[in-house]
């Protein structure tokens, strides 16, 4: 995590709530993901992919069940049974 402040117990909540995806574990889906779209700032945006708001955001259920759930502006959060798959604060 980075050197923001951050209990144990936020870390492990913000980690436990994230799915490994298409990687190995949970935690190399989140370095992916970060480097992709967090701009390097992993526990800035590990708390802006927990904290995304759905209610207002167009929602869509993908073949493989994972739903998407997009913003009109650009920012999405995909999740599968309840864990985040990927975010992104704006389409890249």
């Amino acid at each position: 995590m980075d050197k923001e402040n951050c209990s144990l117990s936020e870390a492990k909540k913000l980690m436990k709530r994230w799915d490994k995806g298409n990687h190995k574990t949970n935690s190399d889906s989140i370095r992916y993901h970060v480097k992709k779209h967090g701009e390097g700032n992993t526990l800035k945006y590990l708390r802006k992919a927990y904290n995304f708001n759905k209610k207002g955001a167009h929602k869509v259920t993908r073949i493989d069940g994972s739903t998407i759930y997009k913003r009109k502006s650009g920012e999405y959060l995909i999740e599968r049974d309840g864990k985040i798959v990927s975010y992104s604060p704006s389409y890249k």
